[in-house]
């Protein structure tokens, strides 16, 4: 496989995994497609088609998007980069290293009882 095709492989997946994410917000919001595209500034075609992954849209339209869902960029975008993943396995390591069996064993209740409160939340964003 030439490189360009690897190049334009990963591409399209990194915009249907966004779009993929774009919809699951919107439909947490309980936002219809057209609705979106409206408050956005696009069409809905527009906005099937980011939603599909099957065209590139500006960072305008992004940024429009997500402080419409009220999501942050980073949640959209949810970049798996070696870099970051390396960081938060330390930044655990790190939390969990003079911990007893019980006090880890409560972080991990207490996180997962964050995640789910988050999770209730529109967005996965708590407002202030």
């Amino acid at each position: 496989m030439r490189m360009e095709n690897k190049i334009e492989g990963r591409e399209t997946q990194l915009l249907r995994d966004l779009g993929a994410r774009i919809v699951e917000a919107r439909k947490r919001k309980s936002i219809s497609q057209s609705e979106l595209a409206n408050r956005v500034g696009i069409s809905a075609a527009h906005l099937s088609a980011i939603e599909l992954g099957k065209t590139h849209f500006s960072i305008l339209i992004f940024s429009r998007i997500a402080e419409t869902l009220q999501i942050s960029a980073d949640a959209l975008l949810q970049l798996d980069t070696p870099a970051l993943t390396l960081i938060k396995a330390c930044e655990w390591e790190e939390l969990f290293l003079d911990c007893s069996v019980e006090e880890k064993k409560a972080i991990l209740d207490m996180a997962a009882e964050t995640k789910k409160v988050l999770r209730k939340f529109e967005g996965g964003m708590v407002k202030a």
